[in-house]
């Protein structure tokens, strides 16, 4: 990320779950914790197989997040992202995207918990975070996926992030 500016990322990313660890659903899921385990797990999971990241899933076996991002899913003119109940990180971006998404007109499901049937039939996937802005996925196991919202919500993200 520049200072005064997020840029979408080139080449998209290469993705898989990691399963070895569940995320719990509890009361503290949705928030930033000390406790790393699992993300450093995931993230050691990830270089060893030549990943760019990796989609957590919590102890009911539903998408969650990424290893330091939210997760959105495009299908035709919906927008897709785990509940807050199913254990994401109730991040700054996730809230922005939604405000995007509800702007471009995307109808928006946040409250249906996600599966990876969802991430094999998805039109476009990306992955959110403060620092980095939207990161594209190129692809989860042989599926392959485009970039068009991300390059659009992109833009819109930079104006309400800088153009103050």
């Amino acid at each position: 990320m520049d200072n005064d500016h997020y840029e979408l990322n080139q080449k998209g990313l290469i993705i898989d779950f990691f399963r070895e660890i569940k995320k719990p659903v509890n009361s503290f899921a949705n928030l930033k914790t000390a406790n790393a385990l699992l993300y450093v797990m995931a993230g050691l999971f990830a270089k060893e197989r030549k990943l760019d990241d990796c989609i957590l899933i919590n102890e009911n076996g539903n998408l969650v997040e990424g290893i330091s991002s939210n997760i959105f899913i495009i299908k035709g003119d919906k927008i897709f992202t785990p509940p807050l109940k199913d254990g994401p990180v109730a991040g700054i971006m996730r809230k922005q995207i939604l405000k995007i998404a509800n702007k471009h007109g995307l109808k928006i499901n946040h409250e249906s918990s996600l599966t990876e049937e969802h991430l094999i039939s998805a039109d476009e996937v990306f992955l959110t975070n403060v620092i980095s802005g939207i990161r594209w996925v190129l692809a989860y196991k042989d599926r392959r996926y485009f970039n068009h919202i991300a390059h659009q919500f992109i833009d819109k993200l930079n104006i309400m992030a800088f153009d103050n």
